[in-house]
C-alpha cells in the first residue's frame, strides 16, 4: 500500500497574531491556533487519514499542533532536530 505525506503548518502563534516574524523563537499557540489544529485533525479524520508517525520541529507551536490535530500517542511520534 502506498503511503501518504501530509504537510501541515502550525496553528496561529502568539507572534503571528502580533504580525512578528517568529523564526526559531519558541512561542506558543494562541487559543485560535489550538482550535485551528483541532479543526485540521477533524478534517483529516473526516477523509479517513490516519497517522502512524509525525515529524515536527522541537518548537512548542509545532508540537502543540501535532498533539492537538493528529491524535497521536506521544510515544509513536518522532521529533525532528532544531
Amino acid at each position: 500500500m502506498a503511503g501518504k505525506l501530509v504537510l501541515c503548518r502550525h496553528g496561529q502563534s502568539e507572534w503571528n497574531l502580533e504580525n512578528k516574524f517568529t523564526g526559531w523563537e519558541d512561542v506558543g499557540l494562541t487559543p485560535l491556533g489550538e482550535e485551528e489544529a483541532l479543526e485540521a485533525g477533524r478534517q483529516l479524520k473526516a477523509i479517513d487519514i490516519n497517522f502512524d508517525i509525525a515529524f515536527t520541529s522541537l518548537l512548542k507551536r509545532a508540537n502543540k499542533t501535532r498533539a492537538n490535530g493528529f491524535n497521536l500517542d506521544p510515544h509513536h511520534s518522532c521529533m525532528g532536530a532544531k
